[in-house]
């Protein structure tokens, strides 16, 4: 949803002892760009003030960030009764060897294998990520009384848009 401070360095941040780390964040413009998008998507919500909102997010600093400014303009927009928890099983895919190195050398090597339906090596499957994504977004959908919006990974919504998720869809 915003440009992440990795982004901005062309580098894969794969790995929670990265990813979580406070240098890992979103970049000023990525915070623009999650704040322009959260207010859209706010405005064009259909529920009472009074719905209860739980966010769930990834715990890496990007995510997290951008959890927190969602939170912010939800509440600002009336919805008080928004909250927010973290779930490590919406990380970002495991890039193993790529780790720290550039994103537009190491992406289309693991994209080429995923393609192929291939598993490179060291590198998380997106099976393995649909799966715990799923696990943890069905638990949360479980609950009736929550809407839910997600702070997650790109990787998720764009390679899992079509999978089902009990009555809902990720798209």
């Amino acid at each position: 949803m915003g440009q992440s401070l990795a982004n901005v360095a062309d580098r894969i941040c794969s790995w929670p002892e990265n990813g979580t780390l406070p240098s890992e964040g979103l970049s000023p413009l990525g915070r623009e760009q999650v704040v322009k998008s959260a207010t859209a998507f706010i405005e064009t919500l259909t529920l009472e003030k009074r719905s209860v909102i739980k966010l769930v997010s990834s715990d890496f600093t990007r995510a997290k960030e951008t959890a927190l400014i969602i939170l912010d303009e939800l509440k600002s927009h009336g919805y008080s009764d928004s909250s927010l928890i973290y779930d490590i099983r919406l990380r970002e895919r495991h890039f193993g060897e790529f780790e720290g190195r550039s994103g537009s050398e190491g992406y289309p090597k693991v994209w080429e294998y995923d393609a192929a339906r291939k598993l490179y090596p060291g590198v998380e499957s997106p099976e393995s990520v649909a799966y715990r994504s799923l696990e943890a977004v069905s638990e949360v959908l479980m609950n009736p009384t929550i809407t839910l919006p997600c702070s997650l990974h790109m990787e998720i919504p764009c390679r899992f848009y079509k999978l089902k998720v009990m009555n809902g869809r990720i798209r």
